[in-house]
């Protein structure tokens, strides 16, 4: 186990990926790096009372966002690459599932640091997200990292269980944007009938936005109006903690990715008449 283990790590799919596709990690840092543009030039001036409380939501919302999508779009295109040799590998029983499921997690860890960290160094004094302390600053980090951990274990969930990243891709809208849209930005947590509480309670974009909106107005007094104080946390219902969101974006992020882990060990036993090899190929194998 721990040979199969150390070999798969070595040879991790993943992260040669990373490695032999320079343009791939290119073009993932190019995406932060736009998105940080497009932060700056619409959110230059967050402004002050409704219309920075206003502004300063979008922003926080949109930072989320675009990290959520990240990850996902991420987690599909580079599964996608890795699954038919993945498969092939477990015809032949190479290694394990769990070996190559946990060594690739592992390989991949230090990119997922970077990606959704980079926006939020570029914009957050730049846009004048809050300076009270430099804590809040790495707390937001670390708040985007953990809605990127969710939203890759949604993508990879997505990829095991769809096996063509054309359809997988295509669905994305569908199968994400009901999380967003309920994720408390556009509508206030009361006013979302219950019908649609289990996609609240699942989506990355609530616990995501509602740690990073805490963290930016927690012991803040803000003036929605010139000389009236108001509570922009309580105007968007949030009765959660920033750790509270945080502990809940590391146990979904987790449990997602233990159902596609499960999903993994279906599609890929040998003994599955679908996955077994081609006649042919056996006898040419037997042949040698």
């Amino acid at each position: 186990m721990i040979l199969d283990f150390t070999l798969d790590s070595s040879n991790n799919l993943s992260f040669l990926n990373e490695i032999r596709n320079p343009m791939d990690v290119k073009l993932k840092i190019f995406q932060s790096i736009v998105n940080a543009i497009m932060l700056m030039l619409v959110y230059s001036d967050l402004g002050e009372y409704n219309e920075g409380l206003q502004n300063r939501f979008g922003a926080l919302f949109f930072i989320c966002t675009a990290n959520a999508f990240g990850g996902i779009q991420g987690a599909l295109h580079t599964f996608s690459m890795e699954r038919p040799l993945f498969l092939r590998e477990r015809i032949n029983k190479t290694y394990s599932v769990h070996s190559f499921f946990w060594a690739r997690s592992l390989a991949e860890f230090p990119f997922q640091i970077v990606y959704p960290s980079l926006c939020v160094i570029i914009v957050y004094y730049v846009i004048g997200l809050s300076d009270e302390n430099v804590g809040k600053f790495f707390m937001l980090i670390f708040v985007q990292f953990l809605t990127y951990q969710y939203a890759v274990s949604y993508g990879l969930l997505l990829s095991t269980v769809i096996p063509k990243i054309e359809v997988a891709t295509a669905l994305v809208p569908a199968l994400v944007i009901p999380f967003m849209i309920l994720g408390g930005f556009f509508v206030n947590q009361d006013n979302i009938p219950y019908i649609f509480y289990p996609f609240t309670y699942l989506s990355m974009f609530k616990y995501g936005f509602e740690a990073a909106v805490i963290n930016e107005f927690d012991d803040v007094i803000y003036e929605c109006m010139p000389g009236q104080q108001c509570s922009p946390v309580d105007m968007l219902s949030i009765t959660l903690t920033k750790w509270e969101c945080c502990y809940i974006l590391i146990g979904l992020a987790i449990g997602i990715r233990m159902f596609a882990y499960l999903a993994l060990h279906l599609i890929s036993s040998p003994e599955k008449p679908k996955l077994q090899a081609p006649e042919s190929m056996q006898i040419k194998n037997n042949q040698k």
